[in-house]
C-alpha cells in the first residue's frame, strides 16, 4: 500500500531508540533513486548549476523482494522520465547546443545485497533520447549509509550523446510502497533534477 515517504511512528511499547533508528533509516533510503538515490525531503528541487544538459523529471525505483533493516539479496530496477517525457512544458536545457529535450532512463535490473540501513550498488542502464538522437549507455553507482551519513547517486555516460559526462541526480522523494519493517518495495519521486557535465 503506497503511503507517505515519512517514516511511521513506533507504537507506544517501542523504545525511543527504535523510533529514532526507523526515522533515520527512512531518511537514508531517500538516497536511492533511480531507484533512487536521493537527497532528502526538500519541498522544492535544488537549482542545478549550468551544464552540458539539465533535465527535470520523475523517477521510480523497485526492490524485489522488499528491503528491510537487515542486508539481504534483492533485485533493484527502476526508470526515470526526463524533460518533456515527464512534462511537455519542462524540456531539458543545454548550454552547449545539445538538441535533446527529453528522454527515458531505464536501469538494467541488478541483483545485490541491500538494506534500509546501508547499501552500495552499481549497474548499467540506457537513456533513450528524443528528437532523433541515439541512446546513451550509462553506468550508475549508489552509496548510502546512516553512520557516518553518506548519500550519493551518480550516473556516468559511457557511449552515445553526452559520452564522458557525469550526472549527480538530485531527487525529492514523494511516496513509497511498504516500509523498512515489513519490506520497502518501491520509491517514487516526482521532482528529480539531473545535470550532465
Amino acid at each position: 500500500m503506497r503511503g507517505s515517504i515519512l517514516p511511521k511512528f513506533c507504537s507506544s511499547n517501542e523504545s525511543r531508540e527504535t523510533n529514532v533508528r526507523r526515522t533515520v533509516a527512512a531518511g537514508a533510503m531517500s538516497a536511492i533513486f533511480a531507484a533512487g538515490l536521493v537527497s532528502g525531503l526538500a519541498t522544492a528541487p535544488a537549482q542545478a548549476a549550468p551544464g552540458d544538459l539539465t533535465c527535470r523529471g520523475t523517477a521510480t525505483v523497485n526492490f524485489k523482494p522488499g528491503i528491510t533493516y537487515g542486508s539481504a539479496p534483492t533485485t533493484i530496477s527502476g526508470s526515470a522520465k526526463l524533460g518533456v517525457a515527464a512534462d511537455p512544458a519542462a524540456p531539458c536545457t543545454s548550454t552547449t547546443g545539445k538538441t535533446m529535450t527529453g528522454g527515458t532512463f531505464t536501469l538494467d535490473p541488478v541483483n545485490t545485497n541491500a538494506s534500509c540501513a546501508a547499501t552500495n550498488a552499481r549497474g548499467t542502464g540506457t537513456i533513450a533520447w528524443n528528437n532523433g538522437n541515439p541512446a546513451s549507455k550509462v553506468t550508475w553507482t549508489v552509496n548510502f549509509a546512516i553512520f557516518p551519513p553518506q548519500r550519493s547517486f551518480v550516473v556516468k555516460v559511457v557511449s552515445g550523446p553526452l559520452a564522458g559526462d557525469t550526472a549527480t541526480l538530485d531527487v525529492t522523494p514523494a511516496s513509497q510502497t511498504g516500509d523498512c519493517s515489513a519490506g520497502l518495495t518501491q520509491l517514487v519521486a516526482d521532482n528529480m533534477t539531473a545535470t550532465f557535465r
